[in-house]
């Protein structure tokens, strides 16, 4: 897996894609899939896409193309408001075989490492 993040006036993006070998040269963004503000890890044979924007974690499965196919999305949205609240962010800081772990971030402070654990609305997740 690949992750780009892409900076430009208008924010910044994360452009993921999965090959069967490491590549090697330039790589090309059209060949990826755009994923808006969020950030990427791969785990177990999946990738999981955390969203910035919307406070979801969306498992992607890996097909033997290989492609990525969305499977399941789980919402941390309640969690965000309720412990961390309105002026506070998070991002998916990395999943485990039964849990994963947030980062809390404070405004745009992408310095702070706060660990907490997560826990999702709805079933399943990483």
């Amino acid at each position: 897996m690949v992750a780009a993040r892409v900076f430009s006036p208008d924010g910044r993006s994360t452009n993921v894609g999965v090959y069967h070998d490491i590549p090697t040269g330039t790589l090309s963004l059209g060949t990826m899939v755009e994923m808006g503000n969020a950030d990427a890890r791969a785990f177990g044979g999946s990738v999981y896409v955390s969203s910035r924007e919307s406070g979801t974690v969306t498992r992607y499965d890996v097909t033997d193309e290989p492609r990525l196919v969305e499977s399941e999305t789980i919402s941390f949205r309640e969690l965000r408001r309720r412990l961390l609240g309105a002026d506070v962010h998070f991002v998916f800081a990395g999943v485990h075989a039964d849990r994963g772990y947030c980062r809390r971030l404070e405004s745009n402070d992408y310095g702070d490492n706060q660990r907490v654990p997560c826990h999702a609305s709805g079933k399943g997740g990483p």
